[in-house]
């Protein structure tokens, strides 16, 4: 076997890098062809799902500091332009962390601004998670206070801390 291993075919070439050759280029294109197929084939179920089908509300409340902002008495009004502006880049803050959880995002409805108090700028916010009738032990476990509270204190903890609307992780309170 060794001395067929080492015959020339052409050139300098010899049977045995002949046959490495082979497998270097061969081995890459199964597994390129296994990967398209495998990937072309796989279905999530979990990823399927009818969003019409989520109609109970699930609903947590609390509140928040945010240490960057300073208060002002126009935070007290509801209907002032700078209430409004903050109340609208903290609603879309708390969307984006919720919309973007894998645990939670298909269960998030809304988020809202209920209220401005004094404290730095304390916040009141409330958010809506909507479950599907039949929801089993999806109150208790994915949609329970814990997991909800801990999704945005990560979020929170992970934050930079020059953000404009950054929000102290200490300061988070839900109910």
């Amino acid at each position: 076997m060794k001395k067929e291993m080492n015959e020339v075919l052409f050139w300098k070439v010899r049977s045995w890098m002949v046959f490495i050759i082979i497998l270097l280029v061969l081995i890459p294109i199964v597994i390129v062809i296994s990967m398209a197929v495998c990937s072309a084939l796989y279905e999530d179920v979990d990823e399927k799902y009818d969003p019409t089908l989520f109609e109970i509300p699930r609903h947590f409340n609390g509140s928040f500091q945010m240490t960057n902002e300073i208060f002002t008495e126009e935070l007290l009004s509801p209907s002032s332009n700078q209430s409004k502006t903050l109340a609208a880049a903290l609603q879309e803050k708390l969307a984006g962390v919720y919309s973007a959880s894998h645990a939670l995002g298909r269960y998030f409805s809304k988020a809202d601004i209920s209220s401005f108090r004094n404290g730095s700028v304390i916040a009141e916010y409330g958010l809506e998670f909507l479950m599907p009738r039949e929801h089993g032990e999806l109150r208790n476990f994915t949609l329970s206070r814990e997991i909800v509270y801990n999704v945005l204190r990560q979020f929170l903890y992970d934050q930079e801390t020059e953000d404009p609307l950054y929000i102290d992780p200490a300061s988070l309170d839900m109910s």
